[in-house]
């Protein structure tokens, strides 16, 4: 049992608890209270779009698209994809107008574990890489507002066959979104570290999936 936890009804004190039994400090968030774990364990349970959407998905299943349509389009930065929201597994999906509404308090804390993340992870994050990563974000932004908003599944759904991401639904229940999230981040990991020299793993589409990552 892990007695670790910050008093739940101290709102005042700026620190969070997490799954793991990190408490996160907002005004100071360290690389030793980041963990992948926890980053996956949250991510696979918030929602897009604010939840507004005609079916559940995850920001986790979000971040590993734009990881493969990243891969597939450059080669490279796959982990700085699949990490480029990482910072709401901490400060919750807030949708993008509420962001420009919230200004500059919300960008400070953003930059802020974004930072710590990038560090934690040896993030390659220069404006090459930043460019690209919105770009592939908003391609994905449009298959899932047209998939989930719109009720077009067409588009995403062809996207996901062709990526190697089509496990017979649209959208992955949490648990399978986190494991699959911590799979792809393993594998990000294995390719930048040279552990694998003769293409993608793929370790998210293989039947030892559980095994590996659970």
């Amino acid at each position: 049992m892990n007695n670790n936890f910050h008093p739940v009804h101290d709102c005042n004190a700026g620190v969070m608890n997490t799954a793991s039994g990190r408490v996160v400090d907002f005004n100071n968030p360290t690389a030793d209270m980041i963990t992948i774990k926890d980053i996956g364990n949250s991510l696979s349970k918030i929602c897009r779009f604010g939840g507004h959407v005609n079916q559940f998905y995850s920001v986790a299943q979000h971040s590993i698209l734009v990881s493969f349509l990243m891969r597939e389009g450059e080669g490279k930065f796959g982990l700085e994809a699949l990490l480029h929201d990482a910072s709401e597994a901490y400060l919750g999906d807030v949708v993008k107008p509420l962001k420009v509404i919230l200004g500059d308090n919300y960008k400070l804390l953003e930059h802020r574990f974004e930072n710590v993340i990038a560090e934690k992870y040896s993030l390659f994050m220069s404006p090459v890489a930043e460019k690209l990563i919105k770009k592939y974000d908003l391609q994905a932004l449009e298959l899932e507002h047209e998939a989930f908003q719109k009720n077009n599944q067409v588009p995403l759904l062809m996207t996901l066959d062709r990526l190697g991401l089509y496990t017979g639904h649209l959208s992955w229940e949490a648990n399978e979104a986190r494991i699959k999230f911590l799979a792809c981040f393993a594998e990000c990991m294995d390719i930048r570290e040279g552990r694998v020299t003769d293409g993608y793993v793929s370790y998210i589409r293989t039947s030892d999936l559980f095994k590996k990552v659970g």
